[in-house]
């Protein structure tokens, strides 16, 4: 589907390896698998500019200066002050909640509602506390004092850790709780304060009109309660308690408040869904807002000051005397497409407008103007070189020749899958009911006409030969001005057509088609399933694999065969070739995995 039109490999090697050594040992994952009699073997890195391709759900932060994450995978993030990290692996099921405990220890919660309690070298299972979430409920919050006080709340009461076991406390909704102490608990239930001792469960804050949304408390047992205030719960406010009085704070000027943390009752920060406010002791400030997408609701303020912010799909931001600083943590937006664009390499990712840039060990992304937003759509990629980059989507093409992008929609307003290209006089896509257009430099010429099925590849082989493909094992080439119909084996849809460095042309489909053209006819090759064969790629040192819904596949001396990966084969949306025989797959959650020979 895609030709590889030769790029400076080598700079993007040396810019993947710069990630390699950038990152240190600790952020290299090397897995080196037995293989298969007579397979061949690879080494696999990951080179995730962040230390995991994890979705994060939740932050915290521990006494140590250490920033923790949790997210999908089982995954726990831990950031270091001398800023290295490392992942635990704590569960097969995604981490929804963290909270910090004195003394280093940590509480992570799955969305099985299942609690492990790590006690800062290991990591012990709670089980689930009693009666508090079902299928369609999860836990909302935990906070604790020590491993003999955690408490927990859901939808469907409190429950209490007291080191040996889990004791139910009330079966009312809650959504935030608070300890002090084993014996004076706050939770917010039903938008209302509570209090709760050994003996009783009682409301706390007599204000009705008062809409409780988060709280929490600091270590001289004041506590912070942010919610909305008056009858249209149009502003939002604060109460302060200490213990013996609560007091109600200034009304602000945004609604609907989602979190509250800091180190006490005169410097804390309440985060809303458009911005936050700071309250130093004296006055309210508004920071900038988080230039990128971030969830606010998970924010933790680090011991050195430093606001941390959850971003739901980009990882995590700090907020310090500088502004905005990208932080570290998973990358949630799906990558496909990598192309090198002005000497450096890029993928395309399915977060809207954003393209994600490897450098070094870091990430950039790249808002790209209204006019090509739409592009986060795109389908296909032809680099011809370094700035000459084409690209074809759901509405139309894009390309870059120059100081900045031309989108060229067809007036059929069909969607485009693929394209290729030898030059910039000889650049084709094709797409939706047999739609084919050609660039001649100038303009895009409207070339359809010879079937009217889906085409999902297009071809411009080395002797400057169009061929297209699609589906019902729809394969014609271009001859004389003239599209020519081949006769083919199968009448599974076509994805992909490729040719190699020697001139073979392959064609790849469903079930497990792989199709070899002889120069007259084409043939079927034997391929061991019936995956779905979505692209061929050939490295450098003349290896060809292909990549299925079911796995990666290297063209061997006995045939096609199955290569290990450390992650399912579906979570891998793209092959690019390298120099040295080495190759990148990139795909879901931000994963970026390098394959070396051995």
């Amino acid at each position: 589907m895609r030709s590889t039109c030769y790029r400076s490999a080598a700079m993007v090697l040396a810019a993947c390896l710069t990630m390699v050594s950038a990152c240190g040992d600790e952020s290299v994952l090397p897995m080196k698998p037995a293989p298969a009699a007579g397979s061949p073997s690879f080494r696999f890195d990951w080179l995730n500019p962040y230390p995991s391709g994890n979705s994060l759900i939740d932050l915290t932060s521990l006494d140590s200066g250490e920033i923790v994450a949790g997210g999908t995978g089982g995954a726990v993030l831990f950031h270091t002050p001398e800023e290295s990290w490392r992942v635990d692996q704590v569960s097969a099921h995604t981490i929804t909640k963290l909270t910090a405990l004195p003394g280093g220890h940590l509480v992570a919660a799955d969305d099985r509602d299942f609690l492990y309690l790590y006690d800062g070298a290991d990591w012990r299972e709670l089980g689930a506390p009693p009666g508090i979430t079902n299928q369609w409920s999860l836990i909302n919050d935990i906070h604790g004092t020590s491993d003999t006080n955690i408490w927990v709340c859901g939808d469907r009461g409190i429950a209490r850790f007291d080191g040996s076991g889990w004791i139910e406390i009330d079966d009312s909704q809650a959504s935030r709780v608070w300890s002090f102490s084993p014996d004076v608990t706050y939770a917010i239930r039903q938008s209302r304060v509570y209090r709760i001792t050994q003996d009783s469960v009682t409301w706390a804050l007599d204000d009705t009109l008062f809409q409780a949304k988060a709280l929490f408390g600091t270590g001289d047992e004041t506590l912070i309660v942010a919610g909305s205030d008056g009858f249209a719960q149009t502003r939002a406010s604060y109460y302060t308690y200490d213990g013996d009085d609560w007091a109600l704070g200034d009304s602000l000027d945004r609604r609907f408040p989602l979190a509250v943390d800091g180190t006490g009752e005169h410097d804390f920060w309440i985060a809303f869904s458009n911005g936050y406010h700071h309250w130093n002791g004296q006055r309210w400030s508004h920071p900038p807002d988080n230039p990128y997408r971030v969830k606010e609701s998970s924010m933790v303020i680090h011991n050195d000051g430093a606001l941390w912010v959850l971003g739901s799909q980009f990882g995590m931001f700090h907020l310090d005397s500088d502004g905005w600083l990208p932080g570290f943590g998973g990358f949630g937006a799906s990558l496909s497409l990598p192309f090198e664009w002005r000497g450096e390499l890029y993928c395309f990712t399915s977060q809207r407008d954003t393209l994600f840039h490897l450098i070094g060990n870091q990430a950039e992304f790249l808002n790209l103007d209204d006019e090509f937003a739409a592009w986060s759509f795109a389908n296909d990629v032809l680099s011809l070189t370094t700035d000459e980059i084409f690209l074809a989507g759901h509405l139309g093409i894009a390309s870059s020749l120059g100081s900045g992008w031309d989108v060229y929609k067809p007036p059929s307003d069909l969607s485009l899958y693929a394209i290729d290209g030898s030059s910039r006089e000889s650049v084709w896509a094709v797409g939706r009911t047999g739609l084919v257009l050609h660039f001649n430099g100038r303009e895009w010429i409207n070339r359809s006409g010879s079937t009217r099925v889906t085409l999902n590849s297009v071809l411009v082989s080395d002797d400057n030969v169009v061929w297209i493909g699609g589906a019902g094992g729809h394969i014609s080439q271009l001859e004389n001005d003239q599209w020519i119909l081949n006769e083919t084996p199968t009448n599974s849809a076509i994805f992909d057509l490729h040719e190699t460095r020697s001139g073979t042309i392959y064609a790849l489909g469903l079930d497990g088609t792989v199709l070899l053209y002889s120069g007259k006819t084409w043939h079927r090759q034997f391929f061991p399933n019936s995956d779905q064969l979505r692209q061929m790629a050939e490295t450098s040192d003349g290896r060809l694999f292909i990549r299925g819904s079911d796995g990666i596949y290297v063209l061997g001396e006995s045939g096609w065969q199955s290569i290990f990966l450390p992650d399912r084969a579906s979570s891998f949306n793209d092959i690019y070739p390298l120099d040295d025989g080495q190759f990148l797959l990139v795909g879901d959650a931000g994963r970026v995995l390098l394959a070396t020979p051995e």
